[in-house]
């Protein structure tokens, strides 16, 4: 029955109702095509080999050391001097990149590494931002994820990364260090992406704004007459019988 009445209540005043209807409209519109941005993302892989790779030569000297070498590396790739040469090479800022190692930070949901690193990623608003991770730790294999503003932009970041890291080779060794070089094993795989979250989130913020004036629309005639409504007078004396 309530329903009803509120139901009636808003069909007197459709125009009011309609107006509200055309500004959230408008609202809708205006902050829809923002929400709807287009970005890039990209990836490659680069893997720690010895001088004489092992490829070609079973067992050479320092490969059981890769795996705990190229999990260093992992780790320093997140440090400040790294993201200063990935910045120089891509010849911006070194506050608009942001390197993320997920294995120092604890997703917010138990997930997998690829996903956990998504999660992480998403919470910084550097345009730039790259992950870096070793998705199996026996293995001398470091998996490079990038994200940026356009498809080249997370392209170009993937290669800048992946020539930092390769200028960690060492490859003459020296005393007291174990040579090695560090290599891309696959090509760079960029696309375009382009998020839904604006548009869905436009549309719930319009029906909820929607529903918040309707429900006032139907609201205020109690609201006017309980403000308007004069007070009891409660001083008047009683009626002795």
């Amino acid at each position: 029955m309530e329903i009803l009445r509120a139901l009636g209540v808003l069909w007197r005043r459709r125009l009011v109702v309609a107006a509200g209807l055309l500004v959230v409209a408008a609202f809708a519109v205006k902050t829809g095509g923002a929400g709807a941005m287009p970005s890039g993302v990209a990836s490659t892989r680069v893997a720690l080999d010895t001088p004489k790779s092992q490829v070609v030569e079973s067992a050479p000297q320092g490969a059981a050391s890769l795996p705990w070498r190229a999990s260093l590396l992992t780790h320093l790739a997140a440090d400040a001097a790294f993201t200063r040469e990935v910045a120089a090479r891509l010849r911006i800022a070194p506050d608009r990149i942001a390197i993320v190692d997920p294995s120092l930070v604890a997703p917010a949901v138990a997930a997998s590494l690829p996903k956990g690193a998504a999660d992480v990623a998403a919470l910084h608003t550097a345009p730039y931002v790259m992950t870096v991770s070793m998705p199996n730790s026996t293995l001398p294999i470091i998996t490079i994820a990038t994200q940026a503003p356009d498809r080249s932009g997370a392209a170009r970041l993937a290669a800048a990364a992946t020539g930092v890291l390769e200028s960690r080779s060492s490859p003459d060794g020296g005393a007291g260090r174990q040579a090695f070089v560090v290599q891309r094993i696959g090509a760079i795989q960029s696309r375009a992406v382009v998020s839904a979250s604006g548009p869905i989130k436009t549309v719930v913020v319009a029906v909820v704004l929607f529903d918040l004036w309707c429900a006032g629309v139907a609201l205020a005639p109690l609201v006017i007459r309980t403000v308007l409504r004069p007070p009891r007078d409660t001083t008047a004396p009683a009626v002795r019988r």
